[in-house]
């Protein structure tokens, strides 16, 4: 059979790639990538921002620890709402007057500081939880506020 090519054998399959290993930018074990390096990264920036509220805080205060700082400020602070948490057998003032709704009481200090004269007025005895809602301008109107 002359003049017809012979046929070209097959060639031999191609062995498999072989693996990749994984690059430091995809790896799991690659340097700044996870949970660690990010608590790392907030760790870092939280120091400077910490040094910087003290010193802001304590600018006009005579030098003393930051903790003891911090902790004659808020011993200082007034609070805008009471937040006395009741206990059984506290008494709780009720103003029928002053309240947005019947949920809203006063602990007996802050009844006792305040001006409830020639209004609907009453107490009873707690069970325990709550708290005094005196200072809350969403439960109290603010006539009804003690000094404190």
């Amino acid at each position: 059979e002359q003049g017809r090519p012979s046929p070209v054998p097959p060639s031999p399959p191609s062995p498999p790639p072989a693996p990749v290993p994984p690059s430091p930018a995809t790896s799991r074990a690659a340097p700044n990538r996870g949970p660690a390096s990010l608590h790392a990264s907030i760790d870092a920036l939280e120091a400077p921002l910490l040094h910087s509220l003290t010193s802001l805080l304590t600018a006009a205060v005579p030098p003393t620890s930051p903790r003891s700082t911090l902790r004659s400020l808020t011993e200082n602070a007034r609070r805008a709402v009471c937040q006395h948490p009741f206990r059984r057998n506290d008494i709780v003032w009720v103003c029928r007057t002053c309240q947005a709704d019947e949920t809203c009481v006063l602990c007996h200090a802050c009844y006792q500081g305040s001006d409830h004269v020639g209004h609907d007025v009453y107490f009873y005895h707690a069970q325990a939880g709550g708290c005094c809602d005196c200072g809350d301008p969403d439960a109290w109107a603010a006539e009804g506020f003690c000094a404190r």
